[in-house]
């Protein structure tokens, strides 16, 4: 019996101390959020594409109080022929969003050439259908150039401190870390 009550009360100690660093270890919620919508356009003339990205962003404030917010945001993307990631665009915007309310904020468009790899075509001087090529002969090779958007970030800082995140892949944060 002294021992299954030793056993007890020293269970009961470990439970009390394990509570205790749960609720010290506890992370700070922040009353901010993000949600993001991308608004995105492609045009296309045979082998050259322009992409053209922007951002709405939907900014929540859950707290009391108004809130002067700054939001900046980032474009990545990669080159044509490799993919390396780099930031293609970014910038930020002040943002002011009242007690209890959402605001919505639309970043300027982001636009990125690429041309895919490609080979000239010229007519073939005979004219006639020789072949698979209808009368096609295969010219210079055309290497793929320009870059092509791939994912976007955004965070929400109010007086310096990030209060709420958001980026198409968990990767692309390492961009913005990195300083790049």
């Amino acid at each position: 019996r002294r021992l299954a009550g030793r056993l007890l009360r020293r269970g009961r100690f470990f439970f009390l101390v394990l509570f205790s660093l749960v609720v010290i270890a506890r992370a700070e919620v922040s009353p901010f959020s993000v949600r993001v919508e991308q608004i995105t356009s492609t045009d296309a003339d045979r082998f050259k594409k322009t992409q053209e990205k922007k951002l709405r962003i939907f900014v929540s404030n859950n707290s009391n109080a108004d809130a002067n917010l700054t939001l900046k945001y980032y474009f990545f993307g990669h080159g044509a022929k490799d993919r390396e990631i780099d930031t293609l665009d970014k910038g930020q915007m002040a943002g002011s969003v009242k007690a209890n309310a959402t605001e919505i904020i639309e970043t300027p468009a982001a636009k990125a050439t690429f041309n895919e790899e490609h080979y000239e075509t010229k007519k073939d001087k005979s004219g006639g259908n020789r072949g698979r090529g209808g009368g096609m002969k295969l010219g210079k090779k055309i290497e793929a150039s320009g870059k092509k958007l791939t994912g976007y970030g955004v965070q929400v800082l109010n007086g310096g401190t990030v209060v709420a995140e958001y980026f198409s892949e968990p990767s692309l944060k390492a961009e913005v870390a990195g300083g790049r």
